[in-house]
């Protein structure tokens, strides 16, 4: 029997390149819906604080890979809140 577990690989397939863009206005509110503060946010991300200020004041654009976790943190949102990670 095959598992049918839910893979990191079948969230990302589940987004299409169209739906990548995400504002820097969007960033913000994921943030704040992970319960995240910046310097939490961060970490999470794999980059500076400064570098999320930047983005949230949209000082510079969220980069593809950076959009893409972000997407991906937004479908996996109440696994994280059930973890409290």
């Amino acid at each position: 029997m095959k598992d049918k577990s839910t893979t990191v690989g079948d969230v990302l397939r589940a987004f299409d390149a169209d739906e990548l863009e995400l504002p820097s206005a969007n960033l913000l509110v994921l943030r704040k819906q992970l319960g995240q503060t910046q310097l939490q946010f961060a970490a999470t991300m794999g980059v500076s604080l400064m570098t999320i200020s930047r983005w949230e004041r949209g000082e510079i654009a969220v980069p593809g890979p950076a959009q893409r976790l972000a997407q991906v943190l937004l479908a996996l949102r109440p696994v994280i809140k059930l973890l409290n990670l």
